[in-house]
């Protein structure tokens, strides 16, 4: 009986949303960019705005939640939005916050990724629900700021709190309207619209109201024959129609709507989840009796204030705790991890705490959420005195992020001892502590914290990084355990497109350090799986690799096409880290097909940032492309300069063995054969990568020709260095520098067509003439008059070089390129380069 007296006698209520056709028309016949719905908690903006977007076209719509002020959730989430114009938008912001080291601090690159992504979206409109909630972070309102200056899209936005970015020049220009309270507010005939015939009676009680559509909205659907008390304040009304509405439930009904306001989402997988088989009977009686309401989609929402109210019913119920846990634990399983954190401050539990961080560390990582982590370890440490782990682990994590790498090794790996080898995050520390000590050029201690992240990984994202970290830092330090770390890769290429595509990494980086490059290495199902690789590192490491085995190879054309490739994801996804080492292959790829002018200019930006960022293999690595560009040019004074820089900085042996190796050539030229043979013999001491000792090779021959006497066995065996290991890079920079040396290697036996083969892919075909070989028709520009003397000296042109350089590439007299450039700019009927040039691109297009 008293289960039955609980029941209420209410019909189910029947919820007016009125049309608000005043609005609607102010809204309709406005031109501003940009609408703002400004307004506490309940004045229906909401409402209003799905109204005004129902039936238009390229509208897309985005509602925030807690945890949108993290730049990374709110990209993601803006990208999901957009989807419905730009087909999967959401998949390349993803791409892009992964390969973002700091994406917190990387406003400016996804502002212009998203901005570039976006350019031709400009007339479409967006809605932002709950802008406050975005409001909460400086950058986030800086995201959207950009979005909305610089792809010009139209923005309503529904707020609590007015947009740092709206400025009092828009509303005062027209780009700009707002609708406060004031507006949104209901007028007389729009309340007692909303009340219906049989509750006009507390027309009067709602005077008090003031229009407030949420507390007209809740007094329209509670039947009570209460009083409402008469000289109530808005939000004392708000609770008692709310207490009246809810009282009239049975008891079984408060405690599940209870349980509905603690759900992170009332999406089917946690109303199910929540309330097994009775789900469907729950969300319909809370929908009956007002709590709940449906959406013209069908989806089924819970008003903020109404679960504020639910909510405050916590505090005297003795089992709140572990209600609140239950619900922690639900939104864990389904990685709500705003949620849980919202609920884990709520309850002020740092053992909750602790469990929620190690259950999000890894997957808010993989999403770029740094923000987030670093939000969650600055709580623990409000409420902690002890040291954590678990906390000092996100420390360590900042650390490396910020580049404190010293910083970075020495926490991860006091945490990973802390943890023991059982702990589910004991493996990233220990890849942290790696990837720290890997970039001091620690590489024994890398090497000894990758193994033991191997050894402690929980699950494969784990394993892959622990054993890729391994192949880098055994690979750069050369020690005996890469081949060891290459096969384990190898081993596990099956497994994904991701391990494929860094087993042939793996693999050519290998070659590189041990065996060389006997024939052209073939990784064409790497190249086919690289479109199902998610990660833009994993897929910018393997162009790089790969290109840069193709200079080695000298097979510039793919070189430069796979150079090309690589920065297309660096411009794609705002990979600044890998820009210099992008252009340092294209520089490489461009001077192998003597395009020493385009060369010159990309070396200049890798220098550039060699000197911003203090970045020694940078330094020594533009450094040598120099050199090697000026001795084509042969200048080998200017060459020799080119090497003079800061070599303390930390770098590889490979990188500091390369670096003696084109200083020892540089000396070669210069006639120096005792130190031409000193830093050759040097850096074969210190590497076994083939490219450096290929190039000490080549400085010895070249040495031993300018010399003009020698053994011809002496001269095989540094000669025959290059091609043995299949670096025919080395001799075509050899080549270039020292002319004489071509004739020489062509009575070698058995390298002939591989040498000439080299210098046609090089277009070195003067070189050859000179040597008294033709390396077959030399190519020729379509729709051109120019004849092929002029093709060559025209490409120099082009580059921006000048007579006197363009008579040293094509081993000619200064007069006499002169005399070239003369006919072509005849022949073109230009009147001085740039024209020539101009007219030429015309041609080329016509």
């Amino acid at each position: 009986m008293q289960a039955q007296a609980e029941q209420s006698t209410l019909a189910p209520p029947e919820r007016r949303i009125i049309e608000r056709p005043r609005l609607l028309k102010q809204l309709e016949e406005t031109d501003a960019k940009t609408i703002l719905l400004v307004a506490p908690a309940g004045y229906g903006k909401t409402t209003l705005a799905r109204q005004w977007a129902k039936g238009r076209s390229g509208v897309w719509w985005y509602t925030a939640g807690v945890g949108s002020s993290d730049l990374a959730r709110l990209a993601v989430g803006l990208a999901e939005s957009l989807d419905s114009l730009e087909p999967g938008f959401h998949v390349y912001a993803q791409e892009l916050l992964r390969g973002l080291k700091r994406p917190t601090r990387q406003f400016g690159e996804i502002a212009d990724a998203f901005a570039i992504a976006l350019r031709d979206r400009g007339k479409s409109t967006g809605v932002i629900d709950d802008y406050h909630h975005i409001a909460e972070d400086a950058t986030a309102e800086a995201l959207i700021e950009e979005l909305w200056r610089r792809v010009g899209f139209r923005l309503l936005v529904a707020s609590r709190v007015r947009p740092k970015w709206a400025a009092a020049r828009h509303e005062i220009y027209g780009d700009l309207i707002e609708l406060g309270p004031g507006d949104l507010a209901l007028t007389d005939d729009e309340a007692l619209a909303v009340l219906g015939k049989s509750n006009r009676a507390r027309a009067t009680a709602l005077a008090q109201a003031r229009g407030w559509p949420a507390l007209v909205g809740l007094a329209a659907i509670t039947t009570g024959e209460k009083p409402a008390p008469s000289n109530a304040v808005s939000s004392t009304l708000f609770r008692f129609f709310a207490e009246e509405l809810f009282h009239a439930t049975s008891q079984a009904l408060r405690d599940q709507l209870i349980t509905l306001a603690l759900l992170p989402s009332l999406d089917h997988p946690f109303v199910t989840q929540a309330f097994g088989i009775d789900a469907a009977q729950v969300v319909e009686q809370a929908i009956a009796y007002g709590f709940l309401t449906t959406t013209s989609s069908g989806a089924v929402e819970l008003h903020p204030l109404i679960r504020q109210y639910l909510l405050s019913k916590l505090a005297g119920e003795e089992d709140s705790g572990d209600r609140i846990e239950d619900a922690i634990g639900l939104s864990v399983t389904h990685s709500a991890w705003d949620h849980a954190f919202e609920l884990v401050r709520y309850l002020r539990s740092t053992r909750l705490l602790l469990e929620l961080i190690e259950h999000a560390f890894k997957p808010l990582l993989r999403t770029g959420r740094i923000a987030t982590l670093e939000q969650m370890g600055g709580f623990g440490r409000e409420m902690m005195t002890d040291s954590s782990a678990v906390l000092d682990l996100i420390d360590a994590e900042t650390a490396y992020r910020n580049g404190l790498f010293e910083t970075a090794e020495t926490i991860a790996e006091s945490v990973s001892r802390r943890l023991g080898p059982s702990h589910p995050l004991a493996s990233h520390a220990h890849w942290l502590a790696g990837q720290g000590a890997q970039l001091r050029f620690d590489h024994r201690s890398a090497e000894k914290h990758f193994a033991l992240a191997d050894a402690a990984a929980r699950d494969v994202d784990d394993g892959r990084d622990a054993i890729w970290g391994l192949v880098l830092t055994s690979l750069y330090s050369e020690s005996p355990n890469a081949g060891a770390a290459v096969q384990e890769v190898v081993r596990r290429q099956d497994n994904s497109p991701i391990d494929l595509v860094r087993a042939a990494t793996a693999k050519l980086s290998y070659l590189r350090y041990t065996k060389g490059f006997a024939s052209k290495p073939s990784v064409d199902d790497a190249i086919r799986a690289l479109d199902r690789v998610k990660d833009p590192a994993v897929r910018t490491s393997f162009t790089n690799t790969y290109a840069y085995t193709m200079v080695l190879c000298a097979h510039y054309d793919e070189a430069l096409r796979f150079a090309k490739l690589e920065m297309e994801q660096v411009d794609a996804y705002q990979l600044e880290w890998a820009r210099p080492h992008a252009q340092w292959a294209l520089a490489a790829a461009h001077l192998g097909l003597r395009e020493f002018g385009t060369s010159e200019g990309l070396i200049q930006r890798v220098e550039h940032a060699a000197d911003e960022h203090r970045d020694g293999h940078l330094t020594l690595n533009a450094a040598v492309l120099r050199a090697r560009l000026l001795l084509a040019l042969q200048r080998a004074s200017d060459a020799s300069d080119a090497l003079e820089v800061d070599s303390s900085l930390p770098v590889n042996s490979a990188m500091r063995a390369e670096f003696l190796s084109m200083r020892a050539l540089v000396f070669a030229v210069l006639g120096d054969k005792e130190a031409a043979f000193e830093l050759a013999r040097a850096a074969i001491d210190l590497t076994s990568s083939v490219d450096a000792c290929a190039l000490a090779g080549c400085a010895c021959a070249v040495s031993l020709v300018r010399q003009g006497s020698f053994g011809r066995t002496e001269f095989s065996k540094w000669a025959g260095l290059a091609p043995r290991l299949g670096v025919w890079d080395a001799l075509v920079a050899a080549i270039r520098a020292e002319p004489l040396l071509l004739p020489n290697l062509l009575a070698l036996p058995n390298h002939k067509e591989h040498v000439l083969g080299a210098l046609r892919r090089s277009r070195d075909f003067e070189l050859a003439e000179r040597a008294g070989v033709a390396l077959g028709r030399k190519p020729r520009l379509s729709n051109t008059p120019l004849t092929p003397r002029e093709q060559e000296v025209f490409e120099l042109v082009r580059q921006g070089l000048t007579n006197t350089e363009i008579a040293r590439a094509l081993f000619i007299s200064t007069a006499t390129a002169k005399v070239h450039v003369g006919h072509i700019l005849k022949k073109l009927g230009a009147r001085n380069r740039a024209e020539a040039v101009g007219r030429a691109l015309s041609r080329e297009g016509a």
